[in-house]
């Protein structure tokens, strides 16, 4: 494939666009500056994306986090209900930088009809990206514009299992293709005399559960002991988090990769679920999944990643989704301990999580996928 096309909500920090991030990066290894078309709605992450791809668009995009038309807000509805209208106008937007491209690579509802629109229309196969199980990541609404996707792409089994499944969408048609994780540190975790403790995640509404149970955490512990918390914060509950517990955490907000990559080396536990998991494991810390989106079984909080629950882990993308029990401060308590007190030789976990992350690796296994699309 020589020239792709990468359409995604917002250019900011979070997993999903980490994947892109890195799939666009592996791609420009191969192709020329000019190979690469990253199009969203901007994001902090505009000016640095300018270094990767040459060719940057900015144009409106929408969060669709729900199955239903009826359940938008009003904006949200509004684009939705005209998108009959608005689809010419990115289509002309988009025609000259698109007209020669070989594929495009979609992600989150909104990006995905207008990619799915701009694909029929120029005749370019098009790829879709499913993280989760939710409707940010796929959304019902996609019936009532009868899309067309080439090929799925799960990054996790349990995400085909439920697009196979649920969605009755034929096997053939989905491919598991785990997150690209770059293992590049300056120096691997290792035990610190500092026990630095650090959660991985936004500080969002929807994440409040874990959230708060790792900030009660810190009541348990003395001042031998540092608590960061990396993620972005620039919200209503964040703010409110800040301010009750600034005074016994260091939160660092959205760091980019480099600086997170940093942040790691010098940390003893991470805390955290998918992305921001394997980064830390992939790197030798000792990392407990904790929180995020409760399971079908009620859990959110599957314990300290090991080769014994690698397998289910990786199944479930590095969650607790398959646990009974919930994040509390207590869980969290006994597994800090537990790590203290029983060193844990991570090399053979590093090995497997690098045969399934290595960003050189996942840009191959999508080559793979789409030799097969002709």
């Amino acid at each position: 494939m020589s020239k792709v096309a990468f359409f995604l909500n917002s250019l900011n920090f979070g997993g999903a666009e980490q994947y892109v991030y890195c799939l666009a990066k592996q791609h420009l290894k191969h192709s020329d500056e000019n190979s690469t078309v990253i199009v969203s709605k901007g994001g902090v992450k505009s000016a640095e994306l300018k270094g990767v791809s040459q060719n940057v668009i900015d144009i409106p995009m929408i969060r669709i986090g729900v199955n239903k038309i009826s359940d938008l807000g009003f904006k949200q509805r509004l684009f939705v209900k005209l998108f009959f209208i608005l689809k010419y106008f990115y289509l002309i937007r988009l025609y000259f930088s698109l007209k020669d491209a070989d594929l495009i690579i979609s992600q989150h509802g909104f990006p995905t009809l207008v990619a799915d629109f701009v694909s029929k229309k120029l005749g370019i196969k098009h790829v879709n990206l499913v993280h989760h199980i939710i409707s940010n990541e796929y959304t019902d609404i996609y019936d009532s514009f009868n899309i067309k996707i080439d090929k799925f792409i799960a990054v996790s089994e349990e995400v085909r299992y439920f697009l196979e499944n649920e969605k009755s969408i034929s096997p053939e048609k989905i491919a598991v293709i785990h997150n690209p994780i770059d293992s590049t540190l300056t120096k691997c975790c290792e035990s610190t005399p500092c026990k630095e403790i650090t959660l991985i995640s936004h500080l969002h509404k929807d994440k409040a559960a874990s959230v708060e149970s790792f900030c009660e955490l810190t009541k348990k512990f003395d001042s031998d002991y540092n608590f960061s918390i990396c993620g972005d914060y620039n919200n209503e509950y964040g703010k409110k988090i800040v301010s009750l517990y600034k005074d016994v955490i260091n939160f660092r907000g959205a760091l980019n990769s480099d600086e997170l990559k940093q942040h790691i080396s010098k940390c003893s536990i991470i805390i955290g679920v998918g992305r921001s998991a394997i980064e830390g494991a992939i790197n030798g810390c000792n990392v407990i999944i904790a929180g995020h989106v409760k399971g079908p079984n009620g859990g959110n909080y599957a314990g300290y990643m090991s080769l014994n629950n690698i397998d289910e882990l990786s199944f479930f993308n590095y969650s607790g989704r398959n646990a009974t029990e919930v994040t509390t401060p207590d869980k969290l308590y006994q597994d800090i301990i537990f790590l203290e007190k029983n060193e844990i030789n991570n090399e053979d976990l590093v090995h497997v999580l690098k045969k399934k992350h290595d960003p050189s690796i996942v840009y191959q296994k999508f080559l793979e996928q789409l030799k097969e699309l002709g």
